[in-house]
């Protein structure tokens, strides 16, 4: 499961049209106002992240019909979370098992 403050602040990118740059803004002025916790704000701020970074790929590939991830776990279950959230589904790929595979397959053209 993500943590709550992710999925808020992908859903802040979603529901608002501003950029990244505008939003980054809304991080201290919830703290000031008593919405957000300064220990849960960097949860917010990479939902904001991850959430503007998905909106840029889609409008420069509005015919995306799904993406692979590969990465850290954790990462892209955050990932996965804001496509699904963008109504796209993702699969993902463990980064230490994809360069595994890759090197064990060279290996076995190189050497076999």
């Amino acid at each position: 499961m993500v943590e709550p403050r992710v999925d808020e602040g992908i859903a802040a990118v979603r529901a608002c049209l501003m950029g990244l740059e505008s939003l980054l803004f809304t991080v201290r002025s919830r703290q000031i106002s008593g919405t957000l916790s300064a220990g849960t704000a960097d949860g917010y701020l990479a939902g904001l992240c991850i959430g503007a970074d998905i909106r840029s790929a889609l409008a420069l590939r509005p015919d995306a019909r799904s993406v692979a991830l590969i990465g850290s776990p954790a990462l892209t279950a955050l990932y996965a979370s804001a496509l699904a959230a963008f109504g796209l589904p993702s699969r993902q790929i463990d980064g230490r098992d994809a360069v595994l595979a890759g090197l064990t397959q060279a290996y076995r053209k190189l050497f076999a």
